[in-house]
């Protein structure tokens, strides 16, 4: 072998391993840092915003909560003011999170609470008539009812909101996986320059080194 390649041959060749090898960790994490980079906004313009406005379509949703109930018990005007307000909130942050899905599902069950909440609005706006006409047997038949169609919709916020817990996780996955790749491919660099280097000190050593010292 050392007549087939000479000395100058094997020294090139160890050399451009080595550089070679230095310039592919430079890439790799060049590349891995554009991907992060690439991945996390995506995340924060995507995902994070999403997550922010579905908790907040929960919130306020559950803001409503208990308004119609302390009405019928001290016919206080001032719940069914505070209870217009939330509902104000309601639909406003509703438009905001259909404006701004992403995915098909998350529109379906926009749709969906959309439509249930609609419904339940108007019973509740029936229980609320009974009650302020005095017909609180009545409206607390009906209040009973809508009850459930309120944890419902209420259910169907929860659901909207895990659609982007679990973008949010498989986005924090996929940042984990690419970093446990990027340290594998750099630890094989790494190995690959170290092992050029002994062999390039070794040829330098034994083919230069120490002939020029029994001159």
């Amino acid at each position: 072998m050392r007549k087939i390649i000479s000395l100058r041959a094997r020294i090139i060749l160890t050399l451009s391993v080595l550089v070679l090898t230095v310039i592919g960790c430079g890439v790799v994490t060049i590349w891995y840092a554009e991907a992060i980079e690439s991945l996390f906004t995506r995340v924060v313009d995507k995902d994070v915003t999403s997550f922010r406005v579905a908790v907040d379509l929960e919130t306020a949703l559950a803001r409503q909560k208990g308004f119609t109930s302390y009405y019928f018990m001290d016919g206080n005007p001032d719940w069914l003011r505070q209870l217009e307000q939330n509902h104000q909130i309601f639909n406003k942050t509703l438009r905001e999170a259909r404006e701004s899905v992403q995915t098909e599902m998350g529109r379906n069950i926009l749709d969906r609470i959309w439509s249930e909440y609609s419904n339940y609005n108007d019973s509740r706006r029936q229980v609320i008539g009974f009650y302020q006409k005095g017909g609180k047997e009545a409206g607390f038949r009906l209040h009973m009812e809508i009850r459930r169609q309120f944890m419902d919709i209420y259910n169907l916020c929860e659901r909207y909101k895990g659609i982007h817990e679990k973008s949010i996780a498989r986005a924090r996955n996929e940042v984990l996986s690419r970093t446990r790749f990027n340290n594998a491919m750099i630890m094989v660099f790494i190995q690959v320059a170290g092992m050029t280097g002994v062999l390039l000190a070794y040829i330098l050593f034994k083919q230069v080194l120490e002939p020029i010292r029994q001159l």
